[in-house]
């Protein structure tokens, strides 16, 4: 699931880093937002065929003996989805100069919040499967991702509420996008070559 919202993001996080602080100083609020919703609607995109594809390919290689449920399938895509843009939502804060408020909703907030609720859970006689948690992760990271978009339009830009989109020449963002994706996904096999290697010489339970 980390791995395919990292992919679904698609470098569209570095568009933002790279466009938006010139926009911002210049008051260009039209063109802000014709960059955001189109980073959104892209990364939306890319993470809904994400958790279709994952979701399917866990369905047909599923050997728990357990069957892969429709609450887990569910759990696991809201999930992608929500990382997916809560990594686009930090790029936007971190585009304002804005760390703390980038940072503090994912690394602050939503940990104290899961281990709570799963502290909760266990101390109330209730052990928690991979599904519990899955939603609960997934709850947390969709409730800190609104938390996060609201406070950023509150604190740092409110014009883009009620500024209609420009449209603006976007080449040079789909080439800066493009090449960032492949970093990742190169970074991501490269890193994790030797288990993907020893997964496609052997079994599950060896690998």
């Amino acid at each position: 699931i980390t791995v395919s919202a990292i992919l679904a993001k698609a470098g569209h996080e570095w568009v933002l880093l790279k466009v938006l602080p010139g926009k911002i100083a210049r008051r260009e609020h039209g063109q802000a937002r014709f960059v955001i919703v189109r980073a959104v609607k892209a990364v939306l995109l890319r993470a809904a065929i994400a958790a279709i594809l994952l979701g399917v390919g866990a369905l047909i290689t599923d050997a728990s003996g357990q069957g892969f449920t429709f609450g887990l399938a569910m759990s696991g895509a809201l999930l992608l989805i929500a990382l997916a843009l809560t990594e686009l939502r930090r790029a936007w804060g971190l585009a304002h100069g804005a760390t703390w408020l980038s940072d503090a909703p994912d690394n602050m907030v939503k940990p104290w919040l899961l281990v709570s609720a799963a502290a909760a859970l266990v101390a109330a006689g209730y052990a928690p499967n991979a599904t519990d948690l899955l939603w609960l992760n997934a709850a947390f990271t969709a409730a800190t991702l609104l938390l996060g978009v609201a406070l950023l339009l509150h604190r740092k830009h409110r014009p883009l509420m009620a500024t209609a989109a420009r449209p603006v020449d976007v080449r040079e963002h789909d080439s800066l996008m493009r090449s960032m994706w492949l970093t990742n996904a190169l970074n991501i096999v490269l890193r994790n070559g030797d288990v993907l290697i020893v997964g496609a010489l052997a079994d599950l339970r060896t690998t």
